[in-house]
């Protein structure tokens, strides 16, 4: 957990302490783990494009390059990465059952799992909402006790996590949040250029996906395009980018399909935009907001 992020991870620490614990302080044992991790994500995105795609040829290839792509290397290099694969590992699995007509009740136990993995996996409880409403009232009747499940767990985890700050923040010598710029590249931004620097930070992000020539595990105001202007190409490849997802999801709404999920899923994880609480010595100043969580990219 770090303090002054406000952030609460159980089970991805708890995956470091006991690595730590069997095999030593060595870091190579971490890796590996974060490789075999990625590894069993690869089979769940085999198992997805399988339900979403008519033929097995291609959910082969696109399991097989998700495996396989550059920029993947971003997630699974750091040993830090972990709390990505496992919300990834634990998320994929609860959709993966969210589908199922058996057994239908592992979604909740894994999407707690995912939950306490890293705080962006609540995006999966809005992403299975919309996408059950897209299927229709009889469709989403019969996915009505899981969906008020997710919502359960979702209350779950959020009351743990109130109960350990409040825990901690009673203790002399827990530190202050105190929010900064390295934090947030963005907060000192005004709305207009922070809008033109998340989306030129999208499109920067597409471009790594088609050519991943200089990758970057720790995204710093260094690292990423805050002086972006309207007229960079990044910011072009992101409305584009996302001009095309929204026609996408408009063609697959329509027609119900179950591609609609990769769209519901991109714009979920994207929309987990977190407002910090502002600090009581920065009182006044623009609230942090985080960028894209780039776990399922």
């Amino acid at each position: 957990m770090k303090a002054n992020g406000r952030l609460y991870r159980p089970l991805t620490l708890f995956s470091f302490k006991v690595t730590r614990t069997l095999f030593g302080p060595s870091p190579g044992p971490q890796h590996a783990l974060n490789v075999l991790i990625h590894g069993l994500n690869a089979t769940l995105a085999f198992f997805l494009l399988r339900r979403i795609l008519p033929q097995f040829y291609p959910a082969v290839m696109g399991s097989l390059l998700f495996a396989v792509h550059p920029v993947h290397v971003e997630a699974v290099g750091p040993v830090v990465g972990r709390s990505e694969l496992l919300a990834f590992l634990f998320g994929m699995t609860a959709i993966l059952f969210h589908f199922r007509d058996r057994n239908r009740w592992v979604t909740l136990p894994a999407s707690l799992l995912a939950f306490l993995s890293k705080e962006h996996a609540l995006a999966l409880v809005p992403v299975l909402l919309l996408y059950d409403l897209f299927q229709g009232k009889a469709y989403l009747r019969s996915r009505r006790g899981i969906l008020l499940g997710l919502i359960g767990c979702v209350g779950i985890f959020l009351a743990i996590r109130f109960a350990v700050f409040s825990h901690l923040g009673s203790q002399p010598d827990f530190p202050s949040f105190q929010l900064r710029e390295t934090d947030n590249p963005l907060l000192l931004l005004g709305w207009s250029r922070r809008l033109i620097a998340a989306v030129a930070i999208l499109g920067k992000y597409l471009r790594l996906l088609v050519w991943p020539g200089v990758l970057c595990c720790d995204y710093t105001q260094l690292a990423l395009a805050l002086e972006a202007s309207w007229l960079s190409l990044d910011f072009f490849s992101g409305c584009v980018l996302h001009g095309f997802l929204a026609v996408v999801l408009f063609v697959f709404a329509r027609r119900k399909s179950s591609m609609l999920l990769g769209p519901l899923l991109y714009l979920g994880f994207l929309f987990t935009i977190w407002s910090e609480p502002e600090p009581r010595s920065q009182r006044g100043r623009r609230s942090c907001i985080s960028i894209l969580d780039n776990s399922f990219l």
